[in-house]
């Protein structure tokens, strides 16, 4: 196993023993530099290894691994954002929480933070192609985008960038929630 699917694995085992991903259900994928994408798609335990990891060319090609649905979603944001290097989806508990209860969380969002945007989509699309057509003018790299049903949708230029991010996402989160519970 190379040092790329080492740290994916690593991050897919972080996130699903944490308060990153309330139902454990997390996809995470890398553009490599040949183009193709590995990822770990919708494990919900922290026990991933190397049969675990999807290879699959930009053409849809599966190199190797059991592809589900959701891996296209990732293959059409690679299409779409040279950039973007590394995505996350996850669902994080406390954000997942906020989204839920319609709780502003862009005005919550602090200067500093790692990322440049938190979009909130009200109602999921109802495929993969409506949601590219729904977030092609504000998806990004630095762009989270949050949503009841599909969770959060985090890219960025590294995994350990997106990762970061998430995390600092759900600290915010779990801070909104704190004040909102003692009225501050």
């Amino acid at each position: 196993m190379n040092k790329v699917e080492e740290e994916l694995l690593a991050a897919v085992r972080a996130i699903n023993t944490s308060m990153l991903a309330s139902d454990g259900h997390t996809t995470i994928s890398i553009k490599l530099e040949n183009g193709n994408i590995l990822a770990v798609v919708g494990k919900k335990d922290p026990f991933v290894t190397e049969e675990d990891l999807l290879e699959i060319e930009p053409s849809g090609e599966v190199l190797r691994g059991n592809p589900e649905e959701e891996i296209l979603v990732h293959l059409d944001i690679y299409t779409h954002w040279d950039n973007v290097k590394a995505l996350i989806h996850s669902y994080p508990i406390s954000l997942v929480n906020l989204a839920l209860g319609r709780v502003p969380m862009a005005e919550n969002v602090e200067p500093g933070m790692l990322f440049q945007d938190l979009q909130i989509i009200a109602a999921p699309p109802l495929d993969r192609k409506q949601l590219i057509e729904q977030i092609k003018d504000i998806f990004d790299v630095g762009v989270a985008l949050v949503t009841t049903d599909f969770g959060l949708l985090l890219a960025g230029e590294s995994l350990w960038e997106v990762f970061f991010r998430l995390q600092q996402l759900e600290e915010l989160a779990e801070r909104i929630t704190f004040k909102s519970i003692v009225g501050h």
